[in-house]
Order: C-alpha cells, then structure tokens, then sequence
C-alpha cells in the first residue's frame, strides 16, 4: 500500500546536496515527439502501431520499449533497423522542433543557488541528449550528463541513474530525482534515490504513485511559474502538490508499469 506523500525521511532544504534530472516530458517537451518517432519508425518496417500501443512506455529506452510495446528485442535484426529508423525519424522530424517546458532555466537556476549540484540522467542516445541540453540552455548548470550509452539497460533498470550518481560521487540519501514517468520512479527507486513525480509527462497521478523498493512518490505538478517555492517543495518532500500549469494539454496516459 502506497505511503500517502512521498517517502523522504526528515527532509529539509539542506538535506539534499545535488539533484538528478531527467530530460524528456521533464524539462523537455518531448514525449509526445518520441512517441510518433517511434510509431512512424514501427509502421515503416511492417508494424501497424498507434500512438496509444507506444504512449504507456515513453521513458523507457528501446531495449525495454520495444519488447514491452511489439515484443521485439532491440538486439534482434529487427529491432536494430526500428530503432536506427526512430532516431533519424526524430532527429530529422522533430528533434529541432522542441522547446522547453516554461521557466526550465530559472527552476534551474535557483536550485544552483540553493546549493545544488545537477545531473541529467536520460535513456535517450547521447546525440539526442546533448541537443537537448542546448535546447534548454542549461548547459552551464549541469555538472554531468549521462545518457544510453552510459548504461548497459534504459530505465526502468537503474543503470542510468546509479551512473550519474557514481560521477556525482555521493550517497542516494543526499541527492533527489526529478522525472515524469513511472520509470523514473522505479530507476531511481531501485538505488534508494527519492523521487519528486512531475505530471508534464502526460502519465497520471496513479500511474506516478508507484512502489520501488523502499521508495515511494507522490506526484507534483510542474512549478514552472512556482519557482519561488521551490525551496518550500524540497522542505515538504513534495507531499502536497503545487498549483500551476503543467505544460500544453495532451491526454493523461496509463502506465504500463507493474
């Protein structure tokens, strides 16, 4: 049974030194770009896809996505060509298209000043992820960036977030994931890493509210114009959620998470 907030014992403002990001349907508005990137990939090697059989495991990288949404192995003949085909697809079709979600910059910014360290940590291709940090001009902030080919697995395996917390070189107690899928959660969680959920992904609020180990989440909307309360929202542990636009509407989608 899922704690009622999120599970961070004694949190404050000082408790947390550094702060792990993901980047799509986090700061980025991209989901629903990958989302037809992979459909349109799918339906040019034979498979009649839609949107809806794809939406379920945004976040996951294509080892996990394919096997999960047409049961083909990314290793397979097959997946390899599907999965070249989406990263063309996207970075031709979409990729220069994308904009941050409002006040990605200045969320940014004030968590620098708070003290915190920042890390992405992101299932996408590096080539993808490094366009997107230029997209959000945050580049500057980020101390690390580490992307697919960092890990041997794509979330909801934790391989891509205990890489970026082993460059960050601190313990899971002293740093918090921001992300926007049920498979944040469940990577981060796998390595005791607390979560704060943001809803501008498009899942919903009982898709996020997932159980990982010892890890839970309690999902909060995306403060783009709340930035002032950002300290207030470390503090509480995210267990009341903000007011606040959570990006441009787009259906709530149901998580293929366990």
């Amino acid at each position: 049974m899922l704690a009622p907030a999120i599970a961070m014992p004694n949190p404050s403002p000082s408790r947390y030194r550094a702060v792990i990001l993901d980047m799509d349907g986090t700061l980025l508005d991209s989901n629903e770009a990958h989302v037809k990137a992979w459909v349109e990939a799918l339906r040019e090697h034979g498979r009649e896809v839609s949107e809806k059989d794809i939406w379920p495991w945004v976040g996951m990288g294509g080892d996990n996505l394919l096997p999960a949404a047409v049961k083909i192995s990314k290793e397979s003949p097959e997946g390899k060509e599907i999965a070249e085909t989406r990263g063309k697809i996207f970075k031709s079709r979409y990729l220069e298209t994308l904009k941050p979600f409002p006040e990605v910059r200045p969320l940014l910014e004030r968590m620098r000043k708070d003290g915190l360290r920042l890390a992405i940590a992101t299932s996408s291709p590096e080539d993808e992820v490094k366009k997107a940090v230029e997209i959000i001009g945050a580049k500057d902030l980020l101390e690390d960036v580490t992307s697919a080919g960092d890990a041997a697995r794509s979330k909801p395996d934790p391989d891509v977030v205990q890489a970026a917390l082993d460059r960050l070189k601190l313990a899971a107690e002293d740093v918090v994931m921001l992300g926007d899928t049920p498979y944040d959660i469940q990577a981060a969680g796998k390595i005791g890493i607390g979560v704060i959920a943001f809803r501008c992904g498009g899942f919903r609020d009982e898709d996020l509210k997932v159980r990982s180990r010892s890890t839970t989440a309690r999902p909060t909307c995306w403060p783009a114009t709340r930035i002032r309360r950002w300290a207030r929202l470390v503090e509480a542990g995210a267990s009341a959620a903000l007011s606040g636009s959570p990006g441009p509407a787009r259906p709530r989608r149901s998580g293929g998470a366990p």
